[in-house]
């Protein structure tokens, strides 16, 4: 084979590999996602911490990994206002970086008085 034909063989195979790795980077690159940040305010109770949550995704509602505990009170919800007015709606999809606050309610303890 002669050089040239060599060098028209590298330019018709290499260079399109070239382009579509370009493509394909540059793809990604603007495609990806951004995440946002939930914070939790636990309102004095057990801290949680923060996750990231990639654009459009929910919130995952784990069973104990969301749930603080506080002593002497119970755990009610998670609200999306401090003046906990509004109740978070795990089925809400994230678009940008927000707090949730979480609501108590005093336990209710049981007392039983037996006279001598």
């Amino acid at each position: 084979m002669k050089k040239n034909q060599k060098n028209i063989l590298i330019i018709i195979i290499v260079v399109p590999i070239v382009i579509l790795v370009g493509l394909l980077i540059t793809f990604l690159v603007l495609n990806k996602k951004p995440s946002y940040r939930v914070s939790f305010d636990t309102n004095g109770g057990s801290q949680i911490s923060s996750v990231k949550i990639t654009e459009g995704h929910k919130v995952s509602r784990e069973t104990d990994a969301l749930v603080p505990t506080k002593s002497g009170f119970v755990f009610v919800g998670w609200y999306t206002d401090a003046d906990l007015t509004y109740l978070y709606d795990f089925n809400t999809l994230v678009y940008y970086d927000f707090t949730l606050y979480a609501k108590w309610e005093l336990a209710l303890v049981e007392f039983s008085w037996y006279p001598i």
